[in-house]
């Protein structure tokens, strides 16, 4: 079927409509995922230094409702909404927010894991040759500085092609279920023919999607791609092969034209290649 026609923005529209964007809008899950944990308590309190490729840094500390960063240590600190959830992993996290000091806002998703204190963050900006829409994306692995791993002890979480053949159907909510093709180290692809709720989306659709892949530890990925329809859009999921079960987070304008930077989760089942109409999921 056609891809649908997408809204060309401006720069200035794209600065307009994140400025006026509130966390209660743009942090509502059109999804209404089920399987999305309540936010995590086990990061209150605590404050992170992550160490990233050519002595990058950034800092974090988190507090009850939102969490702070700063590029360097002399730094103020920059206050953002943001979102803290626990996988289904013990210890491994997913950090999504907000970088409002900047126009067109910028998004970060961290996926942390206390476990062996590595890193990996997902950097999102609006704004590519292609289209003012199309979100730029930058993967950074590394590690926390002070924490149980140390850069001389053991290796940054790294690219991967484990996932390369394997189709899994991930059920969102009730009625988005998505069976999913990973094609190769590059490329995702997704069939839905379920009508789902999510607003702008069809009754059917098929997208190859540009992707990457990190292993994060024994059966456990986290894998960022570009959204289907067009749209421009990134999403970053975190998925636990062992569980079946995922956390994600998206970031950009939706195919309504909305301004989105939210979270979500998912249940998974292992599917077969040649989707027949029927899910492996309940």
């Amino acid at each position: 079927m056609p891809a649908k026609q997408i809204t060309i923005l401006t720069t200035k529209d794209i600065r307009e409509r994140c400025y006026a964007a509130a966390p209660a809008e743009y942090a509502a899950d059109p999804m209404i995922s089920l399987w999305k944990p309540g936010p995590t308590k086990k990061l209150r309190g605590r404050e992170f230094t992550f160490c990233f490729p050519e002595g990058q840094k950034l800092y974090y500390r988190f507090e009850r409702d939102y969490l702070e960063w700063k590029e360097k240590q002399e730094d103020p600190w920059n206050e953002e909404y943001g979102e803290c959830l626990e996988s289904s992993r013990d210890g491994v996290f997913l950090i999504h927010h907000l970088r409002t000091h900047i126009n067109p806002y910028e998004a970060a998703t961290l996926i942390l894991d206390t476990n062996t204190g590595l890193v990996t963050m997902i950097y999102d900006r609006l704004g590519k040759k292609s289209a003012n829409r199309d979100v730029n994306r930058q993967v950074l692995s590394g590690f926390c500085e002070g924490e149980a791993c140390g850069k001389d002890s053991c290796e940054p979480h790294q690219m991967t092609d484990d996932l390369v053949g394997k189709v899994i159907d991930w059920k969102m909510a009730d009625d988005i279920i998505i069976h999913t093709y990973y094609c190769n180290v590059e490329c995702l692809a997704f069939i839905s023919p379920i009508p789902p709720k999510a607003p702008g989306w069809a009754d059917y659709f098929k997208t190859f999607n540009p992707t990457k892949y990190i292993k994060i530890g024994e059966k456990l990925y986290a894998i960022s791609f570009y959204a289907p329809w067009q749209c421009g859009m990134e999403v970053t999921m975190l998925m636990d092969l062992d569980k079946m079960r995922a956390l994600g987070a998206a970031f950009g304008f939706d195919s309504t034209d909305k301004f989105s930077s939210y979270t979500f989760g998912a249940k998974g089942a292992y599917a077969e290649l040649g989707f027949i109409g029927q899910y492996t999921v309940n």
